[in-house]
């Protein structure tokens, strides 16, 4: 952590983990062949997945920007 705090300036770790992770919703229409519980399970698991990703930008954000000034 400390070698990418000298590596990067603060705004622009900021401005990334702002943008971090952005995905296009969801869309059922990429699946409308497939049985519609494999539909439901795969959404199920990109919900997960963004919950998961969401909380490791945000835990990264305290540990690459604290102390520093918005």
């Amino acid at each position: 952590m400390a070698e990418i705090k000298t590596i990067f300036e603060p705004w622009k770790l900021a401005e990334h983990l702002e943008t971090a992770r952005q995905s296009e919703p969801f869309d059922p229409d990429d699946y409308e062949d497939e049985d519609p519980e494999m539909v439901e399970l795969d959404r199920q698991c990109e919900i997960s997945r963004s919950a998961s990703d969401l909380l490791l930008v945000e835990r990264a954000r305290e540990w690459l920007l604290q102390n520093v000034e918005p």
